[in-house]
């Protein structure tokens, strides 16, 4: 497990897990080993539930100082 810092703000995106979707800040990142994905420890910005992410379900927030842009345009 690797504690980011600092935290890196990120997006949740449609899953089958039964996560919800929507934008957070991830403070931790776990190897999910030979076989699986990342895990990202994820906590909402909208209601301040924290969740274990697939690799697979999370975006990058769109970061103009960056150049990232916008995925929804």
């Amino acid at each position: 497990m690797l504690q980011l810092n600092p935290p890196i703000p990120l997006t949740i995106v449609d899953n089958p897990d039964g996560i919800p979707t929507g934008n957070g800040i991830a403070y931790f990142v776990e190897e999910g080993g030979i076989d699986d994905d990342l895990i990202w420890v994820i906590a909402l910005n909208d209601n301040g539930q924290c969740w274990s992410v697939r690799n697979r379900y999370i975006r990058f927030i769109w970061n103009k100082t960056y150049g990232r842009k916008d995925m929804k345009r």
